[in-house]
């Protein structure tokens, strides 16, 4: 089968975690055989490497293409008013992008409904069914009023299938919506290398190592995990974190743990390469995830896959996935109080992280949440989708 993938987002380098589920889905349906293209936007620097099968269009002078490639995405760029000044050109770059290449697609799949609304908009050049998957964010930005939550809703009428993420935005998805036949649920998968990362190291440091993966974004609120630390090292200081990751909020909030007097015990390494990931849940023992809002958090599944147990925010991205006192623990959004007594039990040895790490990895196991699995679902919608239109 012939896929054109659609996306704000994908790997400039091998370091980049832009948009890399996609780019692991992508190669999932490589290896069975599917012949797939990708259709991204460029960003402000040279591609370090390049897929020859990975069309990266211009939109305007290098140096000031801005609106995509970044922590955050489009919605982050558009925070400065005047990338608004990009927006003309760089739909209609992709506009033009799409209808180039998915002549020759049997299968159009936008990601993010940005995408999946500019495909629609040119089907008439290109002729081809469309599948728009929405992730976490176009859900938050879509509740919003505005020209975004318009186009949202323009992608939703006119795609063919739309899949979501995480179960709880199908759920929403249903409810406001007519169109029940073309809405499924496909959940991300995971790399096969995170199943087989050891856990030999873990209960035997004497220090409590917590693990952070994300970009250095408001919505990830780094803030309630300070200051939640800051509690907990009245307690003990036997712990460290490191966050991998980078983006515009990093010099703030290295400042803010200074100021807390917890700046020697949080590592900031910044980007840090996808392929490096399984090694630094080996050398963890917990995982926390503070964010706001996550669609289905891919970094949850990894982390679970590797054995690793999970305190996170309570919502509907992460619940769905963490089972709350047997994978690991959830607390309230802000809630810095219950985060620090949730890491005073895991110290006193009240909650067990070795137990929970183990238990998730077992539910990980039960689900078969592996990226193959993830493709095969698509094929299989692909399929089902070409006899309906047939």
């Amino acid at each position: 089968m012939r896929i054109l993938h659609i996306t704000t987002s994908y790997p400039e380098s091998r370091d980049s975690a832009a948009g890399i589920f996609v780019k692991r889905l992508v190669a999932a349906q490589k290896n069975m055989g599917d012949t797939v293209k990708v259709i991204t936007p460029d960003g402000t620097q040279n591609c370090l490497w390049q897929d020859n099968f990975v069309h990266r269009f211009r939109y305007a002078p290098r140096a000031v293409q801005q609106l995509a490639q970044k922590p955050g995405g489009i919605p982050a760029a558009l925070k400065k008013k005047y990338n608004y000044l990009l927006l003309p050109s760089f739909l209609l770059a992709m506009a033009i992008a799409i209808i180039r290449f998915g002549r020759h697609a049997d299968v159009i799949q936008c990601h993010w409904s940005i995408c999946g609304a500019i495909a629609c908009a040119t089907r008439c050049f290109h002729k081809r069914p469309i599948v728009t998957t929405l992730h976490g964010s176009d859900q938050k930005i879509s509740s919003q009023k505005g020209a975004y939550s318009q186009v949202h809703q323009y992608c939703l009428r006119k795609s063919d299938i739309v899949v979501t993420v995480n179960e709880s935005i199908l759920r929403k998805l249903l409810k406001s919506s007519s169109e029940f036949n073309k809405c499924f649920f496909i959940g991300n998968g995971v790399g096969d290398n995170f199943f087989t990362v050891s856990d030999d190291k873990r209960g035997k440091n004497e220090y409590l190592e917590i693990l952070s993966i994300g970009s250095l974004i408001t919505g990830k609120d780094y803030p309630t995990t300070f200051q939640a630390l800051h509690f907990f090292n009245k307690k003990t200081k036997k712990w460290r974190l490191t966050i991998a990751g980078d983006g515009p909020e990093r010099t703030k909030l290295q400042q803010q743990v200074r100021d807390l007097g917890i700046g020697d015990k949080v590592n900031f390494l910044g980007v840090c390469s996808p392929e490096n990931i399984p090694d630094l849940m080996a050398e963890s023992n917990l995982f926390l995830l503070t964010s706001l809002s996550e669609g289905r958090p891919s970094v949850v599944l990894e982390a679970m896959a590797a054995g690793l147990a999970v305190i996170a925010t309570d919502i509907e991205g992460t619940k769905e996935l963490v089972q709350d006192g047997k994978t690991g623990w959830l607390f309230p959004v802000f809630d810095s109080r219950e985060l620090a007594s949730l890491l005073e039990q895991i110290s006193r040895g009240d909650l067990n992280i070795i137990t929970a790490g183990k238990a998730g990895r077992r539910w990980m196991n039960e689900q078969g949440l592996r990226w193959r699995t993830t493709a095969e679902k698509y094929r299989n919608l692909y399929e089902k989708l070409q006899k309906r239109l047939d």
